[in-house]
């Protein structure tokens, strides 16, 4: 009788196991798909970052020229001066989104492939 248990005991952990590595084969499975959902957020998220933020740079830069002109036109140089250093401010700050701008486009170039891959597998 006791050999009988034994088997019964040992049957049921083989059938545990079993259970465990199926569980876990199907978590290895979905793994692609999961990732594949990722990239694709990733890069919906990275077109529009660089969208944004080259549209701000645009904005920026017809700022920048509007003070640059505005300051050529104003004879108190001291307000010249001023708008002026707001022209640098504004083009500085229009330079860090087009450089923000690039590395979301360098970023969409990187998802674009991974997708590319996941689609041939």
């Amino acid at each position: 009788m006791q050999a009988i248990n034994d088997v019964r005991q040992a049957a049921g952990d083989v059938l545990a196991v079993g259970q465990e590595l199926s569980a876990a084969v199907a978590t290895v499975e979905d793994l692609p798909r999961a990732l594949a959902s990722d990239v694709a957020y990733l890069d919906g998220q990275l077109r529009l970052g660089s969208y944004t933020a080259s549209s701000a740079a645009r904005t920026l830069r017809d700022a920048e020229q509007t003070f640059t002109a505005m300051s050529a036109q104003l004879t108190n140089t001291e307000q010249g001066s001023i708008r002026q250093q707001a022209s640098d401010i504004v083009g500085n700050v229009a330079t860090a989104a087009e450089r923000f701008s690039s590395a979301c486009d360098q970023g969409v170039t990187c998802t674009s492939k991974l997708r590319e891959k996941f689609t041939n597998v």
